[in-house]
């Protein structure tokens, strides 16, 4: 299933954004997840992942996740997954991400945390 990227400012924050994902983020839709941090990154430091609408993640997937966070780590910045199903929160527990990654089940909370780490 192909991935698909909607974008949505935080009104009086605009170093936030958050993406929503809806399809799976594996093999072949990896580098359109690649390519879309790549552009965002220049405007925007830190991000909540939507991804309730992900049905699957490869571990090419994770791999451009855990990519992206270092990347907008680097620039100060963070990423945090939003709302994971339980098919893919359990991958991401067994994998170790949580070590890596802030999880949060509620949007407002992620925005708020990212609002927070300034």
């Amino acid at each position: 299933m192909a991935l698909k990227i909607t974008t949505e400012e935080v009104e009086g924050y605009p170093d936030v954004l958050i993406l929503h994902l809806e399809g799976d983020l594996d093999t072949y839709t990896a580098d359109t997840f690649r390519e879309k941090f790549k552009e965002l990154i220049k405007n925007y430091k830190k991000f909540a992942v939507n991804m309730e609408r992900v049905g699957y993640v490869s571990s090419m997937g994770w791999g451009v996740l855990v990519q992206s966070i270092y990347k907008a780590r680097r620039e100060n910045g963070d990423l945090v997954l939003v709302n994971l199903r339980v098919s893919v929160e359990r991958i991401f527990r067994i994998m170790g991400f949580s070590s890596l990654f802030k999880h949060f089940r509620d949007l407002d909370d992620a925005v708020r945390y990212l609002i927070k780490s300034r």
